[in-house]
């Protein structure tokens, strides 16, 4: 009797990864600040946007975290191509789902995953994003880090090149979302066409 092979891994980001966060956010931004400087989506050429939005990096994050605690943060829809893909694929590999967030809004990510991606995600980490208001000892600490304390990948998938450059020496494949702050080409759905199970 043979043993089955071992699923590859995937290590997923969250935010703008598996759902359109800053695209929500943006919106609901604007809402809230009609007379602030208005940017399209499609101009973030720069995450933080805080130059282009002309507020301050605490102001930015203040808004961006009460978005994540907001009903409307709290009901984002997943990237449909993503549940898609999930859907056709999802059981062939082993998921864990890896975020930078503060700790306040850590709950309410977890709670999310694991309504829309249950199915498929048994893993939910997360690492202490920086905030003047916590106060953790391992805020900003790497992605590649908690990656290398899993044992590495076969995937990691994320929209930041910071974090796909550092996570290149504990992972197989990094794959590049694409998104207006980055250099990433194709679609999410090519994103997505890159991961092929044997």
């Amino acid at each position: 009797m043979s043993l089955a092979r071992a699923k590859k891994t995937i290590v997923w980001d969250l935010d703008d990864t598996l759902n359109d966060l800053m695209g929500a956010w943006l919106g609901w931004y604007h809402q809230r600040n009609p007379t602030q400087r208005f940017v399209p989506f499609a101009d973030l050429h720069e995450n933080p946007p805080v130059r282009l939005l002309g507020v301050s990096e605490e102001t930015y994050l203040a808004s961006l975290d009460a978005f994540r605690l907001s009903i409307e943060g709290r009901s984002l829809s997943p990237v449909p191509a993503v549940i898609q893909w999930f859907e056709a694929q999802g059981f062939s590999y082993q998921h864990h789902v890896l975020t930078a967030r503060p700790v306040a809004t850590v709950s309410v990510a977890a709670e999310w995953v694991f309504a829309h991606f249950g199915r498929w995600v048994r893993h939910f980490h997360f690492v202490p994003a920086r905030r003047t208001t916590e106060n953790i000892p391992d805020q900003g600490e790497a992605k590649s880090d908690a990656i290398a304390r899993l044992g590495g990948a076969d995937f990691f998938i994320d929209d930041c090149p910071e974090n796909i450059n550092a996570a290149r020496t504990v992972v197989r494949k990094c794959v590049l979302v694409p998104k207006p702050w980055n250099d990433g080409v194709g679609t999410i759905v090519d994103v997505l066409a890159s991961l092929i199970a044997p």
